[in-house]
């Protein structure tokens, strides 16, 4: 609470706010600093895709995104950067690390809940005493079938009826 309420006023005063107006550098965000979100630089920050969900990632360890009111001069600055120079940053490949990390992690609880469920639908073990009576009621179902068919054959359908009921 007290990180989202510094941030804030991060955002809407300045870092330096409590800096002596004499001492003050008034120095503009750059892409490079550590508060800014690389990924977000790069595409989108996947902690902000899924909030309020199951697959919530939590907040993301960067403070800065596209809301920020110093983001379009920031993206712009990454943008009008050569590739090559945007590859010794190596932003590409910690997101896609990071991504890749975020892949193996729902793949191994997709494999613990499907494993669970296959668990939890396997046919249980009856009791002894329980099959006995399951036993009985299957002979004693068998029987009336039986029944009722011989009664319907001698043309008794309201025998045959109340057999099978």
């Amino acid at each position: 609470m007290v990180d989202a309420f510094r941030n804030m006023l991060d955002e809407l005063m300045g870092k330096e706010r409590d800096v002596p107006l004499d001492k003050r550098q008034n120095k503009p965000l750059e892409f490079d600093d550590p508060a800014v979100c690389k990924y977000e630089l790069l595409a989108l920050c996947p902690n902000r895709l899924f909030r309020n969900t199951k697959s919530d990632l939590g907040s993301c360890g960067f403070t800065i995104h596209d809301d920020h009111l110093e983001w379009p001069n920031i993206k712009e600055q990454w943008d009008k950067l050569p590739q090559r120079e945007k590859d010794r940053f190596g932003y590409e490949r910690d997101l896609i690390r990071y991504m890749e990390q975020l892949i193996r992690d729902m793949d191994a609880k997709i494999r613990k809940n499907k494993e669970r469920a296959e668990a939890e639908s396997r046919p249980k073990v009856l009791k002894v005493d329980d099959q006995r009576r399951l036993d009985e009621i299957k002979m004693r179902q068998a029987e009336m079938l039986a029944r009722a068919g011989q009664l319907g054959e001698e043309g008794d359908v309201d025998g045959a009826i109340k057999a099978i009921k």
